[in-house]
Formats: C-alpha cells, structure tokens, sequence
C-alpha cells in the first residue's frame, strides 16, 4: 500500500473576519495478495457407519488484487466573523473521492485449478462521489464579560472512505472490485466409503470422480457473472455518499476563576443507506413464519413470538447493492446531552471530565417489506437475521463517565496523574439456529437460519435494547523528573486497570449452548515502567 497527501490553506485577516481557505487531497494504491496456506478443508458432519459422508471445502489460492485511489480531495472556504459580542463561523466544503480498478490480470494456475488459464480483468471505474457540505456555528457572549457564552452550530459531514474498504476487496470479497467476481470458494460431498480419512479423489477434478461428487459451484475458478454488483446511481454523482448532519445548542459558564463547565445536546441523522437487494427474488417469493423464543429465564422477552421470512425457492443469487431510498425510508437517529468541567487551579492541579447520555434508534422497515434478505445481516463469519419486530431498534439512554486529573508536587518535582472510564458493557445478543417454518416444514431457501432472539443491530458497530456489565477502570501514573546540567529526565511508573476489574467486553451470543459466555474481558492488572529524557 502506498500513500500521498496534500495539503495547502491560506488565511486572510482583515476587521472582523479571518478569511481561510484550502485543499487537502490523497491519493494511492492497495495490493493485496490473499494467501490460503491450505487450499482446502475436510468437515466430518456425519460420523458412523459406513458410507461415511463428509464435506470438503475448496478455495482458489493465491488471490492478487489492486486497486487505486485516484484521489480524495476536500477544498473548503470558511470566515470566522467577529461582530459585537457574537462570533459566527461560516464554512463550505466540497468533498470529491475516486477510485478505480487498473486493467489486470488474475494468474490462472493455481493448486485447485492448475490447467486455468490466465483471466484478464478490464480497468473499472469503482465509485466517484461529489458532495457540498455546509457549517454553520454561532457563539455569543451573554454578559460581555467572557464568562457565560451560549453556542449553536449545524453541520453536515460524508461518510470516510478508504481505497482498503469499498474501493477494494473486503473481507468479505463482497466488494465492486472486479475480482470479487471470481468464484474463489466451493464445497464438495466425499464419501468416504472405507472410513480411512483420505479422499480416494482428484481434487482438480470438478466432476464427480472416485470417491467425490461433483463441486456444489461448477462455475469454481471462474467469473461469476451473478456476483454481487453496485448500482451505479449509488456509486456515481452528487449526493450519494452516506452522510450525517448534526445539530447542537450548548452553553460555557465559568463558575469560579479557572474553573468552567460545558453543557450541550447534540442531535445527529444519517442518510444514503445502502442496501443489498437478491433481484432473482421479489419481495411476494418469501413466506413468513413466526419463531417464539423459547421460555428461559435469562431471556428477558420468554415468549415473545417473531417473525422471520423464508425464500420459496432456491435460486443462483443475483444481489445488487444499491440506495436503499429505492425502496422506501430508512432512518438512524442519535440524541445525547454532554456536560464536561475543566478545572486549572493553581499550584499545578488540572482536573478535566465529564458525563456523555444518549440513545440511538434505528427503522428500515419500509425497507424490509421490500426487500426481506435485508433483515439478514453478516455478524463475523455467521448471518443473524433480525426479525421483522426488530427492524425498528431503540436503545436506552447509555451513560459514559470520563474524569481524567494530573497534580505536580511541588519542590519534589513529583507527578501523579490519574484517569477513570465507566462505560457501557456488551450489547446482549441472542442468535437462535432454526431449521423448520413449522413443525415438519423445513427451511426452503437455505438448510438453517439464525434468528437474533433480543433487538440488536449487531456488527461491530452495533446497538441493542440491552447491555451488559460496565465497565469501570482506573489508571495511574507516578512520576518523578530529575534535572540538571540542561536536561530533563522522568521516569514513570504507569498502573493500568489499578483494581484489577475483569468486566466482560465480548459475550457469546449462541443460545443455548454458550449463551453469555464470556469471550473477553478486561486486560489484566499491568504495571508499565518508562523514562524520557529531555536536552
């Protein structure tokens, strides 16, 4: 991978207005080469007697890809205007960002596929975006005196994009790259009939052959031409990037000399959703069929009946990622209140914290009537789908506490600083594997499904109706700087976790068998020695 960066401003300041304007820009490339050390894997699903049925799992090894980033430039223009006892900040912003695949060719030979020939891969356009986004912030002195001022501001900002995430190939290899157009995986049946473990078969042999059946995916090695595609009114022109605005009205008051407090609300909405939509099904080609959650007791909803969709027919996907304004209104929503205090006394103290509270909601319900596999979202290496209650999801107001503090002992030139976190634990999550409509009535459209039990959004990103254990953590720092001769030397001891907390971070969320069983908690107590030294 290999990047440049611009940057250039130039100010002009003149009465009452500070004049700035500039132009940032990078651009680059990502070669990556995939590398399976282990073209494939053998899954034993069926143990007993004779014929003995197993699985082989096949991928296409080495993988090369490039992909550029010809450009992502900001120019902006912005004045900070000084009248009377206001200060207005006014901004604009054009924001432009390329990307493309270079022609390029996928080598052929591989282990799995050794008589392939090379593939060429045409230079495609990607995605190029244009977008306008305007600030705005007004700050205005109450008493004149400096000490209380009252600040609203509205500004909108696009979604980041980097030439490794959407402009590549993800780790999903679901991206517009052109080579994730290849069909890089597939499995195969292995009888083995004499149960010694070794597969009686010519693995390069896409047929049937010894004791292997033919590849479920014939097309293995190749282009798929039903591979996932991005709609190019998503991908191409102005106003189609995901973005944010948000909104906030605070007030600044000194409370004591060098001592002040900030308190603000914030609200934040988010458009240009995406969605990726399987066109080989229309939305009347799924049935509904309700799961209940089974009756237990660390189920807060025991009970609850949801609804899930099923295809009614198996079909080659064919999904196209596109706006999802195609098919009705999508919203994401976050309210929250800060309040900080920022505290300078004398004597070398500093103490700075504050409280964060906000909620977040979510409904792409329109969205879901239109297109059902939506509900069906990738959550690491499983596909939860969230039922059609859930397509609507509010959080509780979650709450974080910050306090950080730094105090220099005077003529012993001693530091102490310390700093402490209280945040929300895990989301909870439930994923329960189905594999019947109804009793008797298999799944159509895929031999099992999981259904997440408890409104969560999952991802990492994600958000839930419910949270696990906070976490609290307290650090601490012990200095001591020396001097003399011109230099400056410290040496620092640094306690992470103090009290040794071991709150959960990560739970397992397959229910039953390992419901909330932790998977990380809290690092450990550590103690961390340092020095530095200043001439």
């Amino acid at each position: 991978m290999a990047n440049s960066f611009l940057r250039a401003t130039v100010s002009y300041v003149t009465g009452g207005h500070q004049l700035k304007a500039g132009v940032a820009d990078s651009f680059g490339y990502l070669e990556s080469t995939a590398y399976d050390y282990s073209p494939y894997a053998f899954f034993i699903n069926i143990p007993g007697a004779p014929p003995f049925v197993r699985v082989i799992n096949e991928k296409v090894s080495p993988l090369f890809a490039r992909s550029n980033q010809d450009y992502d430039l900001g120019v902006f223009v912005q004045d900070r205007w000084s009248l009377k006892r206001a200060t207005v900040n006014l901004g604009l912003r054009y924001d432009s960002f390329k990307g493309t695949a270079p022609a390029q060719v996928v080598t052929g030979s591989t282990p799995l596929t050794p008589s392939r020939a090379d593939i060429p891969l045409p230079e495609t356009g990607l995605v190029h975006w244009h977008d306008v986004t305007p600030r705005l912030g007004i700050t205005y002195d109450i008493g004149g005196d400096g000490k209380t001022a009252v600040k609203v501001s509205l500004n909108k900002y696009v979604e980041g994009q980097a030439v490794g995430s959407l402009v590549g190939v993800n780790a999903g290899g679901a991206g517009p790259h052109p080579v994730s157009s290849l069909v890089n995986t597939t499995s195969r049946t292995w009888l083995d009939t004499n149960g010694d473990f070794v597969p009686q078969c010519d693995l390069t042999n896409i047929a049937a052959n010894g004791e292997c059946l033919a590849v479920a995916n014939p097309g293995f090695g190749s282009t798929n031409t039903n591979a996932l595609r991005f709609d190019r009114d998503a991908m191409f022109g102005w106003g189609k990037r995901g973005y944010n605005w948000e909104v906030g009205a605070g007030i600044q008051r000194e409370i004591l000399p060098r001592i002040s407090v900030d308190a603000g609300y914030f609200r934040r909405w988010y458009g240009n959703f995406r969605v990726t939509d399987n066109i080989a099904l229309g939305p009347n080609e799924f049935t509904a069929y309700t799961v209940t959650v089974p009756a237990s007791p660390p189920l807060p909803n025991s009970g609850q009946t949801l609804t899930a969709f099923d295809a009614n027919r198996v079909v080659q996907t064919q999904n196209v990622t596109t706006r999802a304004s195609n098919y009705g209104n999508q919203f994401e929503r976050w309210n929250g209140v800060d309040v900080t205090v920022n505290a300078r006394p004398a004597n070398g103290a500093l103490l700075f914290g504050g409280v964060s509270i906000g909620k977040t909601m979510s409904d792409n319900c329109e969205v879901a009537a239109q297109v059902p596999e939506s509900l069906a979202v990738a959550a690491g290496a499983t596909t939860v789908t969230r039922p059609l209650e859930y397509c609507r999801i509010e959080s509780p107001f979650l709450t974080q506490w910050k306090l950080n503090g730094a105090y220099t002992v005077p003529k012993v030139d001693v530091l102490v600083s310390a700093a402490f976190q209280s945040v929300p634990g895990p989301v909870v999550q439930a994923n329960y594997v189905v594999t019947q409509r109804a009793p008797g009535v298999p799944l159509v459209g895929s031999p099992t499904a999981t259904i997440g039990l408890l409104p969560a959004t999952g991802g990492i990103a994600g958000f839930g109706a419910e949270y696990g254990e906070r976490l609290n953590q307290l650090d601490l720092r012990v200095g001591k700087l020396f001097r003399g001769a011109g230099t400056r030397t410290t040496i620092n001891a640094d306690f992470f976790n103090l009290f040794n907390g071991n709150a959960v971070t990560a739970e397992n969320p397959s229910y039953p068998a390992a419901y909330r069983l932790p998977t990380q908690i809290m690092l450990a107590r550590f103690v961390k020695i340092s020095a530095q030294f200043d001439f």
